[in-house]
């Protein structure tokens, strides 16, 4: 019995160093506490992990962030005017309020991003991934969308005029009451799962 009952200590023993072995593997590394130091004293930090950082408000005007990790950060009101942030990973950040204006995002990341009355006036966001972003209010003014992936975002009452749209992907996406004049939604792909701006079901455009 005795034996036995050795037997399973050693059984529960190893599974549980397995599991926080498990655990230590998909524990997500943490933000480089160097990189705000950085960024904040030059304004460039291409590739740094700032990944759950609190920078709101701070002046990033023309700041270079290409391919920066800034997944989960809070950005409210932070300027990224002029901006360099191809390629960067701002899934799931909060962006309300934030001026980017003329920012470069091509081919970043905005997945699940809240950009709610957020200013991206001319931005480049040429091939951008911005699956269930919420733009609602936002200023998208002339900004070039082309091939980007807007599947589910959120485009509530957003101000349109003059973007380009050629190719992008708004399936599932919510464009009631936004303002599209002179916009260009040439090959853009809309359904029936799509809400237009007259907030009847798509597609949109022919």
């Amino acid at each position: 019995m005795g034996r036995h009952g050795m037997t399973i200590s050693q059984t529960k023993s190893g599974v549980l160093a397995a599991a926080l072995a498990a655990v230590w593997f998909v524990v997500p590394a943490a933000a480089d506490p160097a990189a705000r130091e950085q960024l904040v004293k030059t304004k460039a930090c291409e590739g740094c992990d700032l990944s759950g950082e609190d920078l709101s408000g701070l002046d990033l005007n023309r700041a270079r962030l290409a391919k920066a990790n800034l997944r989960g950060a809070t950005l409210n009101g932070i300027d990224l005017q002029g901006a360099d942030l191809h390629d960067a990973d701002l899934a799931q950040t909060q962006l309300m309020h934030a001026n980017m204006r003329g920012a470069n995002l091509q081919k970043a990341s905005l997945d699940g991003a809240f950009l709610g009355m957020a200013s991206l006036a001319g931005a480049n966001l040429k091939a951008a991934s911005l699956v269930e972003a919420r733009f609602s209010r936002a200023d998208i003014e002339g900004a070039d969308l082309e091939g980007a992936n807007l599947r589910g975002a959120d485009l509530f009452s957003a101000q349109m005029v003059f973007a380009n749209l050629r190719g992008a992907d708004l399936a599932l996406a919510d464009l009631s009451f936004a303002d599209i004049g002179e916009a260009d939604f040439t090959g853009a792909k809309s359904d029936d799962t799509t809400t237009c701006p007259n907030t009847k079901s798509g597609p949109c455009w022919p």
